[in-house]
């Protein structure tokens, strides 16, 4: 063991994948702060999704796996083909929270789908332990809590209102579609705006990447 945790964020329908991931970090020497998919393989055996979970469950597994998520040294998110929900929302909070990420795909498209994954690393399921050991040796930037506003955290829980919604349904209309990507837009404004360093952090990483690119 190198010291050094991991939380793999992935599509619960895809928790093969992921368990085949975890072992191969965990064979390589890092330490695994939260593995999800005890809860996902139970309730695909009792033929229950998530959308039908009861409340206090479901928050209560939420949480366990946003706590992984806070313990962990770096984020994997093996990028699904379609959907995602939950996995997506960890990567932003490892993000929000300074947790460096690594993202994996067979398809480097399909891991490139979120201008999101630009600001970490972008790899393969097959390079997957290489780019993990890459990033957890360098050194980590010091953890910053973002400011939330009001009007930020209005926005948020609209957007959260929204997912909702289409997860009751399990499906996102246009109407829905739009909703979310208005509320995002309003929450992610009003950070900035309260947070303006943010605006640098973005730009560090771009550079990381142009880096990265050869430009």
């Amino acid at each position: 063991m190198n010291g050094k945790s991991f939380y793999l964020a992935a599509a619960s329908r895809e928790w093969p994948r992921a368990r085949a991931a975890m072992r191969t970090l965990e064979n390589g020497g890092f330490r695994n702060a939260h593995d999800w998919t005890p809860h996902v393989e139970h309730a695909l055996a009792s033929g229950v999704s998530e959308a039908k979970l009861d409340d206090e469950i479901a928050a209560r597994i939420a949480r366990e796996d946003l706590d992984g998520v806070g313990r962990s040294d770096v984020l994997v998110l093996l990028a699904p083909d379609d959907g995602g929900k939950m996995c997506w929302g960890e990567y932003c909070y490892a993000l929000a929270h300074r947790i460096p990420c690594v993202t994996a795909h067979p398809n480097g498209d399909v891991a490139r789908q979120s201008i999101l994954t630009r600001l970490g690393t972008i790899t393969t399921d097959v390079g997957l332990l290489d780019a993990v050991r890459e990033v957890t040796s360098a050194p980590r930037a010091p953890t910053r809590v973002l400011t939330i506003t009001p009007d930020a955290q209005l926005a948020i829980d609209r957007y959260t209102a929204v997912k909702v919604e289409s997860a009751l349904i399990d499906e996102l209309t246009p109407r829905t579609r739009e909703e979310a990507r208005s509320y995002a837009c309003e929450a992610l404004f009003a950070i900035l705006v309260a947070n303006p360093e943010t605006f640098d952090f973005v730009a560090q990483m771009d550079a990381v990447t142009a880096r990265k690119a050869g430009r």
